[in-house]
C-alpha cells in the first residue's frame, strides 16, 4: 500500500519523538521540585491541570532563585524600557556613509516600536525560565494582523526538536489538545474527520471533549529557492483517525521556532547543563532535610508517650498547664515520653542553609544581588560598573549562547515579516541589497564591551599624562577614530555622530575663523610695532640711530 503524506508525517514525528525520551524523566523531576505547572507530561489530562501541584515543594529556594535570574536576564537582555539592540552595516565600506546609518537607526527604532506592540517581552521572560530549568526552550513565533508577529512560548514536555547536519534545530513537533469548536474555527469544519464533526455538530459537546492535534514544522523537501514554495513546511493533522487528509497544509519563509539551549554539546539536540539540572540533587536533599526537621521538631513539642494501664480508661489531657491525677505508688508510672529527642537545631539549619547557596549559586542569584545591594549602599557608581563586568564576565558563555540561538533568530524573523509587510523604510540606493550585522547594547552586552572600554580609558590617561612632557607623543593616537570606537561600544545612537561632510565644513569654518583670528592678531601686533617705533627719539649713538644709519649706507 502506498504511503500517504500524513504517513510519512507521522513517521518523522515518531523519530523526532523518540530523541527525546531520555530526557523526560529528568525534566518531570526538575519540574515537581521548582515549577510543576511548567511542563506538560505525556499523559497530562488537562481537565487536572488545576489540581495543587506544590506538592514536593517545602522550600521554595530553587524557585525564588529561578525568579530572580530570569528577572535579571529579562531587564539585563532584553529590557523593554531602553534599546538592547542596534543595526550595523556589515560591510566596513558603509561605516562612514552617514546616510546609511540614518537608515539603519531609523530601521532600528521602527523595529522597537514593533516589538514592543506584541507580547515579546511577556514570552521571552518564559524562554528564560524554560532554559535556566530544563536547558532548553522553544517560542514560535506567527504573524498577526494586529501587532504583525505574535510570539507563543512552548511548555517543556509539549514538543520535540530535529537538528540538521550542523546541529542547527530546524523541525519541531508537538501535540495539543483542542475542542470541536477550537478546530472548526482554526482548520474549517469540511476538513474535520467524522469524529470531530458529530461532536460539533452535538452542541453539548463541541467544548467538552478534547481532540489532539499534532503539528509539524520542518524543511520542505520541494522547495528550490526560485519557485513560490515556502523553504519551511507546516502541516496540522488529527493524531487518531482513519482519514488521510490533513487538516491545514502552509509554509513559512524561515524557520519560525526560535529554540534555545542553554549549553548544546554534540549532536545532543536539547540543551545540558543548566543551573535547574546541574542542582536538582541539592533541591531534593533540601526538600528531604525540612521534612526531617518537622519530624524531629513534632516528636519535641509533641512526643510519644508512656502512660500506666489504668490510665487507658480515663482521658490524658497534653494541652499546657494541665492536671492528670493517676494512683500509682511509683513516679515511673506516670505518664513520661517514650523517647527524648536530642535535635540539634543548629547544626542541621547550617546544613540547610549550605544546600541554599548551593542552589542560589547554581541560578548566580547572590551576583545578581550582590550589585542590586551595591546599588543601594551607595556605592560609587565605577565601583558598580566594574563589579558588575566582573560578575556578567561569568555568563559570557551563556550570553552568547542566547544571542546566537535566540536573539538573532528572533530579531531576523521579526525584521522579516516587518519587511514583507513593507512597514520598514526603503534601504539607501548604495546600500540596496546588502546585508546588515546585529549589534546588542543591552547591560550584559555593554558588560562585555566594558572590559574594552576600561583599556581605553587607562591609554586615554596614559596619553594624557606623557603628553604634557612629550606633547609630540599625542600623534600616535587618531582621535575621530578613538572617540568613534568608544561611541559604538558604548551603544550611542549613530544619529547623535555628525556626518562626515559635517565635519568636514565645521572644520573648515573652524579653520577659517582661526587664519581670520591670527590674521587680526599679526595686523594689531604689526601696528602696535610701528606705533612704539614712530613714537621712538632717534638719540645719537643709540643702537636704533645706528640701525638707520646703516640702513642708509646701504641705500
Amino acid at each position: 500500500m502506498k504511503e500517504t503524506k500524513r504517513d510519512i508525517l507521522k513517521a518523522t514525528c515518531k523519530s523526532i519523538e523518540e530523541a527525546r525520551s531520555s530526557f523526560e524523566s529528568h525534566w518531570q523531576d526538575i519540574a515537581d521540585y521548582t515549577y510543576p505547572r511548567s511542563y506538560r507530561w505525556l499523559d497530562d489530562d488537562w481537565t487536572s491541570r488545576g489540581n495543587k501541584a506544590n506538592k514536593k515543594i517545602i522550600d521554595p529556594t530553587a524557585t525564588l532563585a529561578c525568579r530572580t535570574l530570569v528577572a535579571f536576564f529579562s531587564s539585563g537582555i532584553t529590557p523593554s524600557s531602553r534599546p538592547w539592540k542596534a543595526f550595523k552595516a556589515s560591510d566596513a565600506r558603509f561605516n562612514g556613509d552617514h546616510e546609511v546609518k540614518e537608515y539603519l537607526a531609523e530601521t532600528n527604532e521602527l523595529m522597537d516600536g514593533y516589538i514592543l506592540q506584541s507580547n515579546f517581552y511577556q514570552e521571552a521572560s518564559k524562554v528564560y525560565e524554560q532554559c535556566a530549568l530544563f536547558g532548553t526552550a522553544a517560542m514560535l513565533v506567527e504573524e498577526d494582523n494586529k501587532t504583525h508577529f505574535r510570539c507563543e512560548t512552548l511548555p517543556a514536555g509539549s514538543y520535540y526538536l530535529g537538528v540538521d547536519p550542523y546541529q542547527r534545530v530546524n523541525q519541531m513537533f508537538r501535540k495539543i489538545q483542542m475542542t470541536a469548536r477550537q478546530m472548526a474555527s482554526a482548520f474549517g469544519y469540511d476538513n474535520l474527520s467524522d469524529k470531530v464533526k458529530e461532536a460539533f455538530d452535538n452542541k453539548n459537546l463541541r467544548d467538552k471533549g478534547r481532540f489532539e492535534v499534532w503539528h509539524y514544522v520542518g524543511p520542505n523537501d520541494a522547495y528550490d529557492g526560485r519557485t513560490l514554495d515556502k523553504e519551511f513546511m507546516s502541516c496540522y493533522m488529527e493524531a487518531v483517525g482513519d482519514t488521510d487528509k490533513l487538516l491545514r497544509e502552509s509554509g513559512y519563509d524561515e524557520f519560525p521556532v526560535i529554540a534555545v539551549r542553554w549549553k548544546s554539546m554534540g549532536d545532543d539536540v536539547y540543551g545540558q547543563d543548566c543551573p535547574g539540572q546541574i542542582i536538582l540533587g541539592s533541591i531534593k536533599e533540601l526538600q528531604h532535610a525540612w521534612k526531617q526537621i518537622h519530624k524531629a521538631w513534632e516528636k519535641q513539642v509533641n512526643p510519644p508517650l508512656n502512660a500506666p494501664e489504668s490510665s487507658r480508661r480515663t482521658t490524658i489531657e497534653t494541652f499546657a498547664g494541665a492536671v492528670n491525677y493517676h494512683d500509682s505508688r511509683s513516679a515511673q508510672d506516670g505518664i513520661r515520653p517514650t523517647y527524648q529527642v536530642q535535635f540539634d537545631t543548629q547544626g542541621v539549619m547550617m546544613g540547610v542553609q549550605d544546600l541554599r547557596s548551593q542552589i542560589k549559586d547554581a541560578f548566580f542569584y547572590n551576583q545578581f544581588m550582590m550589585v542590586a545591594d551595591n546599588r543601594r549602599s551607595g556605592t560609587k557608581a565605577r565601583e558598580i560598573e566594574e563589579l558588575a563586568d566582573e560578575k556578567m564576565n561569568s555568563l559570557a558563555t551563556t550570553y552568547e549562547q542566547f544571542s546566537n540561538e535566540f536573539l538573532d533568530p528572533f530579531v531576523n524573523r521579526a525584521y522579516n515579516i516587518c519587511n514583507r509587510r513593507g512597514i520598514l523604510p526603503e534601504p539607501p540606493a548604495q546600500f540596496q541589497g546588502t546585508p546588515f550585522t546585529i549589534e546588542y547594547v543591552s547591560v550584559m552586552a555593554q558588560a562585555m564591551k566594558m572590559v574594552g572600554i576600561g583599556n581605553m580609558d587607562r591609554a586615554l590617561a596614559i596619553m594624557g599624562q606623557v603628553g604634557t612632557i612629550r606633547p609630540e607623543v599625542t600623534d600616535i593616537m587618531d582621535a575621530d577614530k578613538f572617540v568613534t570606537q568608544y561611541w559604538e561600544r558604548l551603544g550611542v545612537d549613530a544619529r547623535t555622530m555628525s556626518s562626515p561632510d559635517e565635519i568636514k565644513g565645521m572644520r573648515e569654518m573652524r579653520a577659517q575663523q582661526q587664519a581670520q583670528q591670527q590674521q587680526m592678531q599679526d595686523t594689531q601686533v604689526q601696528a602696535d610695532t610701528a606705533k612704539v617705533l614712530s613714537d621712538t627719539k632717534i638719540e645719537q649713538d643709540s643702537a636704533l640711530s645706528a640701525l638707520v644709519n646703516q640702513t642708509r649706507a646701504f641705500q
